[in-house]
């Protein structure tokens, strides 16, 4: 079980899949609204919480009162109003139409009135939401995923799903692997699969994949065929299951050029505690290579922990150790809190694990689901062009410097943003518009597993070879292919659409 620490609690990542529910108000137990039921029927004590939850509610003397729909609200507004990075924009009070709104729509719309008083792009709020408690629990303190393991994408043809990456440890774990195409579920072709879809009420064709998935994720036991990346036809049979998350998927050296230079390839998933000693693990090996360039893969992280930024960060690094990576600024309630139990908000380049000094090239590759921590470590970087070249291989990152606290109220866990991060030369110029990558490379095409480079290989990965061996970009490539579905509302919050069994 995995400690929930303040530390860990100041996180850039987002929520699950669908970042808000409908709460049920008869589940409430007792006027303090402090013990009811989730969305998932789980039944939660305030008492049972870990503390870090409740931290910043607690300091900002917001005590939740959940007996009704508009007392939930009513906390969330009282709890934003002192929480929150922008809580000079947000409305006096909430009217009576609150009433029968879910805490998740209470949170869009508020949000949406103070998008709506905002001027400035990079000042808009696209990520602030909300998750049952228990899917937190599950994920944040426990440490598991439950489900199959498997991230897909729809294919160009609309008539597969094609493999974006199989979870380490997963029930398809060993089964399937990055680049594989699922061709049938229980017998359906994914055509009528769709087909059956279109039935649903509110379905959108631009959205199939997670309307795929919602209808996967009712299934306990699942059988599918697939063609695998030599088009050979496979057939399974996969059980659902929780397994342990694990958020590096690849360490590996990779033949750069003829000149001998040593380098590394990390294939990077999550900003999670169980990160620290996979990245160390990582680390170890690359620094007995003594690898010269490191190939960072993010294309597909979405953030997590600061605490693991900053330390992926000194691990890439180790000669700027001592100097200053990032900080963090909050409005003035928030500060306050800070400043009286002398919490620092900001980071240093630090020396408590494996570092390497030697890497003076970072290829960073990224996609619009390269977000917020991910973001973090290209930022803090790029501070010191001196010491490191930070180059970027793909297409743009999502853009969010902002930080989150996720904190407990009435059987739902809300994910504001409290800060807006900076780097060294308090530079933060991405917002909501995300990194403009060095080299742009369109073609996100996926033909093979992790690590496989050339003709047959990963198209992202041969341009960031080509970048490391030429010293400039490859050519645009002709290829244009999705990096995911896109996205349309704030309960299904950008980068969260990770489409996955």
């Amino acid at each position: 079980m995995r400690v929930v620490s303040l530390a860990v609690l100041l996180a850039l990542g987002l929520v699950g899949c669908k970042g808000g529910s409908t709460m049920d108000d008869q589940a409430n137990k007792n006027n303090s609204g402090k013990t009811g039921l989730d969305n998932n029927g789980v039944v939660v004590d305030d008492s049972d919480v870990p503390d870090g939850l409740k931290f910043l509610r607690n300091q900002l003397d917001v005590t939740p009162s959940c007996s009704t729909q508009m007392e939930k609200n009513k906390t969330l507004l009282a709890y934003l109003k002192k929480s929150y990075y922008w809580n000079q924009d947000l409305p006096e009070e909430l009217d009576n139409s609150y009433a029968n709104k879910s805490m998740s729509d209470a949170l869009a719309s508020i949000i949406a009135y103070k998008n709506s008083k905002t001027a400035l792009a990079k000042d808009k709020d696209n990520f602030s939401a909300l998750v049952d408690y228990s899917t937190f629990k599950k994920s944040d303190i426990d440490g598991l995923k439950g489900g199959y393991g498997i991230d897909f994408q729809m294919s160009n043809t609309g008539d597969e799903l094609l493999v974006r990456q199989i979870f380490p440890g997963s029930p398809a774990d060993g089964k399937l692997v990055r680049g594989d195409k699922i061709t049938h579920i229980q017998g359906k072709t994914i055509s009528q699969i769709v087909g059956e879809l279109k039935k649903v009420k509110g379905y959108q064709d631009s959205l199939k994949a997670y309307f795929i998935r919602g209808w996967v994720n009712k299934l306990n036991h699942m059988n599918i065929q697939w063609k695998d990346v030599s088009d050979s036809e496979k057939v399974g049979n996969l059980a659902r299951t929780d397994y342990e998350i694990k958020t590096v998927f690849k360490t590996q050296l990779l033949e750069v050029n003829e000149s001998g230079e040593k380098t590394g390839y990390l294939v990077f998933n999550a900003f999670e505690s169980v990160s620290e000693s996979e990245l160390e693990s990582a680390f170890a090996i690359f620094r007995g290579q003594e690898i010269e360039s490191l190939v960072l893969d993010l294309r597909y992280n979405g953030g997590g922990s600061v605490a693991i930024a900053n330390q992926l960060i000194s691990q890439i690094a180790g000669q700027l150790k001592g100097k200053p990576s990032f900080s963090s600024t909050y409005n003035k309630e928030v500060t306050s809190v800070f400043e009286d139990i002398n919490y620092p908000t900001d980071g240093k380049f630090g020396t408590t694990h494996t570092t390497l000094d030697t890497v003076k090239k970072l290829v960073v590759l990224t996609s619009s689901s390269t977000c917020s921590a991910s973001e973090l470590v290209i930022n803090a970087l790029r501070a010191y062009p001196s010491d490191i070249e930070v180059i970027t291989v793909g297409s743009k990152s999502c853009g969010k410097p902002f930080g989150m606290i996720p904190q407990f109220m009435c059987s739902s866990v809300v994910y504001a943003i409290n800060s807006r991060i900076v780097n060294a030369n308090n530079e933060e110029n991405y917002a909501n518009t995300g990194f403009a990558p060095s080299c742009k490379y369109s073609d996100h095409s996926i033909h093979a597993d992790w690590g496989v480079s050339g003709e047959k290989g990963d198209p992202l990965l041969n341009a960031a070879i080509y970048r490391l061996e030429n010293g400039s970009c490859p050519a645009e490539s002709s290829i244009r292919t999705l990096e995911s579905e896109p996205h349309t509302t704030l309960t299904i919050p950008k980068m969260t659409m990770d489409y996955r069994f």
